[in-house]
């Protein structure tokens, strides 16, 4: 891990210099954006120039493993900043989490499990490991395929995402919605990835494109599970 440079306020550059080893695709846009969405808030000199201390630093790296190591979205990002609790998700620490939060972080067939950082099964995996870690059976991990809800690489390998996928049909299974239904899913995310491939059209900068993916993504996401909620409260008041 590179030393955190001195003295204690940093210019931008320096930050990207400090980061670049640990995440390669840092960039500036990349810290300015994470500051627009209110995660970090650099001091500011009297130029104008943003300037960081070292705890901005670290506060920077916390959230970059969030994403990377956790897939967590900005906005769960930005709850357990508030709590106090990104550190303990992101080291693996027992933390309990509020009810909200579970789909997008906890095993659902266990609401009193832990949030799960996914640890090494987050990373490109074999079959074996899949299982090992999701605990499902070869029977269910043949249905997901047959519902066409994992990719596999050129080595055959699964990506870390597979493990989120997998727990979450298994909750579908365990409350009786089964495969016949799983594959309405994917073609709805293969229809709304049209909507945010037209959204993104004009933006030629990289790293803006990938910041407005995923910011359109994780509004998709909200948008729908607010939808759901409003719905299954309006269908429990009948």
């Amino acid at each position: 891990m590179t030393a955190l440079p001195q003295p204690s306020l940093n210019t931008i550059g320096t930050v990207l210099t400090v980061l670049k080893s640990d995440f390669p695709d840092i960039s500036i846009s990349k810290i300015r954006f994470l500051e627009t969405e209110g995660l970090i808030v650099p001091q500011r000199a009297r130029s104008g120039y943003r300037l960081f201390t070292g705890e901005d630093i670290e506060r920077l790296r916390l959230i970059l493993r969030a994403q990377r190591d956790s897939y967590l979205p900005l906005r769960v990002i930005r709850k357990h900043l508030s709590d106090g609790t990104l550190a303990d998700v992101v080291e693996g620490r027992e933390v309990r989490p509020s009810a909200p939060d579970l789909v997008d972080t906890v095993d659902l067939r266990d609401a009193e499990r832990p949030v799960s950082t996914p640890e090494p099964a987050m990373r490109p995996m074999s079959e074996s490991q899949l299982l090992a870690a999701t605990g499902m059976d070869a029977r269910m991990l043949s249905e997901i395929k047959e519902a066409d809800l994992l990719a596999q690489d050129e080595l055959g390998r699964y990506s870390g995402e597979s493990v989120v996928i997998c727990r979450a049909a298994m909750a579908l299974d365990q409350f009786g919605i089964d495969k016949r239904h799983w594959r309405s899913f994917r073609n709805a995310a293969r229809r709304e990835t049209g909507y945010v491939d037209q959204a993104v059209a004009h933006l030629t900068d990289t790293e803006q494109r990938n910041a407005a993916v995923s910011e359109l993504i994780t509004a998709m996401v909200e948008l729908h599970q607010w939808l759901l909620r409003a719905h299954c409260t309006v269908g429990e008041q009948r």
